[in-house]
């Protein structure tokens, strides 16, 4: 079903616009585009409010089964934090991850607090298969518009859990926990063969990891770099670190 909007002042917008204000508070994300709000639906995330700047057959589709408001492009730029947002958008809860750390390969980010690098994580760890992203003292909110955009919707359905240093502590006895940083002890990623149960850990921007956080490492590993440049973009070193630890 459809339903028509064409003021900004419709209480609707209003009640949009101020949920996405206290996501955070209010447990709802932004989902934008017709991609990921289309797979959002079919992985069964509860929808809030959908609208549309532009008919489709993959709005007719939702039409069917949610109630999306037809609004013109002026009111959907309200909605969104973009200048030119996509023709469809759709306020839905937020996950609840209640999967527990028992194995495999993880990513923990540490006081990652650029969101569009946090979100290019997230997608990173879902394209090469690791179990999930864990999250470590003050990271950007991975569920913000910016998150979701740079995490293309992988947040919507690989696992992202938050834990403590304690509980971190506490994995050690099953994981095999690596720290990203370079020091005397640092050993090349291309020497490093990981074991089954591994969490690598990548530090802030621009201040690295937390020697706690380092303490608790058994390795240090670093990226091998053969030209002048002196570091990389946070979400890029990270790409390269997962990519090996997939392999």
């Amino acid at each position: 079903m459809y339903f028509e909007i064409t003021s900004a002042t419709n209480e609707k917008i209003k009640s949009a616009k101020k949920l996405l204000a206290n996501g955070k508070e209010e447990g709802v994300m932004l989902v934008e585009g017709e991609k990921p709000v289309f797979d959002a639906i079919k992985n069964g995330l509860a929808s809030v409010a959908v609208f549309c700047s532009k008919k489709t057959e993959k709005t007719d589709f939702i039409a069917k089964n949610h109630t999306v408001y037809f609004v013109p492009p002026f009111i959907m730029e309200k909605i969104t934090d973009t200048k030119t947002p996509q023709s469809l958008c759709m306020l839905a809860k937020r996950p609840e991850y209640t999967e527990s750390i028992k194995s495999g390969r993880w990513v923990l980010c540490e006081n990652i607090q650029d969101p569009k690098n946090l979100g290019a994580m997230i997608r990173t760890a879902d394209a090469v298969g690791l179990k999930g992203v864990l999250l470590l003292g003050n990271n950007a909110d991975e569920f913000s518009p910016k998150a979701t955009r740079g995490a293309m919707g992988s947040n919507l359905y690989l696992p992202v859990l938050k834990l403590s240093y304690d509980e971190l502590k506490a994995l050690k006895k099953d994981f095999a926990l690596y720290a990203t940083v370079l020091d005397e002890k640092a050993v090349s990623l291309s020497e490093i063969s990981f074991e089954e149960n591994a969490i690598i850990a990548i530090g802030n921007e621009g201040q690295g990891l937390s020697e706690k956080l380092v303490s608790l490492c058994d390795k240090t590993v670093y990226i091998p770099m053969k030209g002048r440049a002196q570091s990389l973009n946070a979400s890029v070193a990270a790409a390269i670190i997962m990519w090996e630890i997939s392999k």
